[in-house]
C-alpha cells in the first residue's frame, strides 16, 4: 500500500513538472517569463545589446549611437543606427568602462580603455568601427590597491 502511494506521488510530481514553464522569452507574446513566475512585457521596441551596457552616447547629428558593454563576459563597443534600430558594427575590446564620446565630425569614437590608463580611438568609416588606436594617459596601468596593516 505504501509503495503504491509513493509511486503515485512520484508520478503526480512528474506530470506536474511537464506542465511547468522554463524562464525565458515567450515567443508568441513577446513577454519574458521570470523564475518567480511573473511575466514582463516590454513597453516599446528593444535591440539586443551586450553584457551590462554601461553607457550610451548619441552622436551630434543623431545618426549614430554608441554603446559600451562592460559585463563579465565579452566586453565590446557597439555602433547602432538609432533611426532604423539596426546594429551597424561591434568591436570586442579587452577592457572598457563608462567613458564614451563622438568627435564633432562623427569620424571618431573615443572609449575608455578600462583601468589601463588609456583611451581607445576608433575611426568611423562607412558606419563601421576601425581597429582602435590608443591614447596613453599614463605610462603604466592603474596601480593595484595595497593595504598597509597598522603596527600594533
Amino acid at each position: 500500500m505504501k509503495l503504491k502511494l509513493i509511486a503515485g506521488i512520484i508520478l503526480l510530481c512528474a506530470a506536474l513538472q511537464s506542465f511547468a514553464q522554463t524562464p525565458g522569452k515567450i515567443e508568441q507574446t513577446g513577454q519574458v517569463l521570470l523564475p518567480n513566475g511573473w511575466k514582463l512585457s516590454p513597453a516599446g521596441r528593444s535591440l539586443p545589446l551586450g553584457d551590462l551596457p554601461l553607457n550610451m552616447q548619441l552622436s551630434v547629428s543623431g545618426k549614430l549611437l554608441a554603446v559600451t558593454n562592460n559585463g563579465q563576459s565579452t566586453q565590446s563597443v557597439q555602433l547602432i543606427d538609432p533611426k532604423n534600430e539596426k546594429l551597424l558594427d561591434e568591436v570586442v575590446v579587452k577592457k572598457s568602462w563608462y567613458g564614451l564620446a563622438f568627435s564633432r565630425d562623427e569620424k571618431k569614437l573615443y572609449a575608455s580603455g578600462g583601468n589601463d590608463n588609456w583611451i581607445l580611438v576608433f575611426n568611423i568609416a562607412g558606419n563601421k568601427l576601425g581597429t582602435p588606436d590608443t591614447i596613453k594617459l599614463a605610462p603604466n596601468a592603474w596601480p593595484k590597491i595595497r593595504f598597509a596593516l597598522p603596527a600594533w
